[in-house]
């Protein structure tokens, strides 16, 4: 991704690209130094005038809402006791958030910076997303999200392996 970003334009997308990569690798003060610089280029996007139109300033606020979950993401990481509260905000979010199976999916790889699909606590969206993408067709999608979200050992009983029958079978 490094290799990438040499030839990407400068912009917001640039630096948070950057602040992904410092969070990957555990650089938490440089990735806060990238996330306030996104920050800073989406304000001044969003100062622009709407006359180009709003699907410019939606994109600017879904990079915005990528920011504070990638902040969320490091008090993750370096803040277990924050832990429950940061899922309970994100499960919230994602339940008040527009059904777009493209931002959900982006919005899920943020989440996998902190924490592994089977994590119980967020399980339910990983498989609300596949259900949006399955319902929007995108078949493939949905299934590679339910082989992430299934964990390596199965409970006794597995809501999961009926509810993917149920998804693949298209009902």
């Amino acid at each position: 991704m490094g290799d990438y970003l040499a030839f990407h334009p400068k912009g917001t997308s640039k630096s948070i690209y950057k602040a992904i990569i410092d969070v990957q690798s555990g650089e938490y003060p440089s990735a806060y130094h990238h996330i306030q610089k996104a920050q800073a280029l989406a304000h001044d996007e969003l100062q622009k005038p709407l006359a180009i139109g709003p699907q410019v300033a939606l994109k600017t606020l879904a990079k915005t809402e990528c920011l504070v979950e990638l902040n969320e993401v490091i008090q993750y990481k370096s803040q277990p006791e924050m832990r429950d509260h940061i899922l309970s905000v994100w499960r919230a979010r994602f339940k008040r958030s527009h059904d777009d199976p493209n931002s959900w999916l982006k919005r899920l790889q943020v989440w996998t910076l902190a924490c592994d699909p089977t994590t119980p606590a967020l399980q339910h969206c990983y498989l609300d997303c596949a259900k949006l993408c399955e319902s929007n067709g995108m078949h493939e999608v949905a299934k590679r999200i339910l082989e992430r979200v299934t964990p390596a050992v199965h409970p006794p009983v597995s809501f999961l392996s009926s509810f993917r029958n149920q998804l693949m079978a298209g009902v």
